[in-house]
């Protein structure tokens, strides 16, 4: 099977953009598992028992993401490289990866402009995150573009009412505009009420952020669905 598999790769002829996709896609994956090794070693177990047959403390590494900051970072990097790859846009899919190379090489440091952006703005999500949960108005405010219409009085309002017991954004999908001034990405909501159940829990968010005097605030947020990733094949 693998000498028929090798015959079939040596007879391809791609063009240079289709080879260049195809070495960025083996490097992608050999970066994931490099982080997965090196910072998530949780992802790299492979259970030997079909899931039914699980004991909890396996149950347990499957349903809980590793959600320290530098691993949220890495991995919306590498989701972005990826997708990144897929628009087309090679170059800017290889200095993701070179930035996330650089943070494994360094033991998790995030130094590069892309990675600190992105540690920013999840530093900014928990900054709204808190001041929903404190229904503190000022303070939501003060994580909000101005200008925008989330930082509307009415707008407002609506998002820090009812009452929250819990409240946080799951960074799922993040990446940064060339200039690093613009931002986009998804997040999911998990948020309990204090009386009663939020449609919003466990539902997914398209935010976007500008900066503005050093610092991220959100421009935009509304319910997304999720994407098929990788998409579909092209017809190339």
């Amino acid at each position: 099977l693998e000498a028929e598999w090798l015959e079939y790769l040596a007879g391809l002829e791609p063009a240079q953009e289709q080879a260049e996709l195809w070495r960025l896609q083996v490097r992608t994956f050999d970066l994931m598992r490099r982080y997965e090794t090196e910072l998530d070693p949780d992802a790299r177990l492979l259970p030997p028992t079909a899931p039914p047959e699980w004991m909890s403390d396996t149950l347990k590494v499957f349903l809980k993401r590793a959600d320290a900051q530098v691993n949220l970072v890495l991995e919306t990097a590498l989701i972005a490289a990826q997708e990144r790859a897929y628009d087309g846009d090679l170059s800017g899919s290889q200095a993701l990866l070179d930035d996330v190379e650089a943070a494994l090489d360094e033991g998790g440091a995030l130094t590069r402009p892309s990675l600190i952006g992105r540690r920013q703005i999840m530093d900014a999500l928990v900054v709204q995150d808190r001041a929903v949960l404190r229904a503190d108005a000022d303070a939501y405010r003060d994580t909000l573009d101005p200008t925008s219409d989330l930082a509307q009085s009415g707008a407002i309002a609506e998002r820090l009412s009812p009452a929250f017991r819990s409240y946080r954004q799951e960074p799922v999908r993040l990446d940064l505009s060339d200039d690093g001034l613009r931002a986009h990405g998804v997040v999911l909501i998990h948020a309990d009420l204090v009386d009663g159940d939020l449609p919003e829990d466990g539902q997914l968010f398209a935010v976007e952020f500008i900066q503005a005097g050093g610092r991220w605030l959100m421009s935009g947020r509304e319910p997304t669905q999720p994407d098929l990733f990788p998409p579909p094949s092209r017809a190339d």
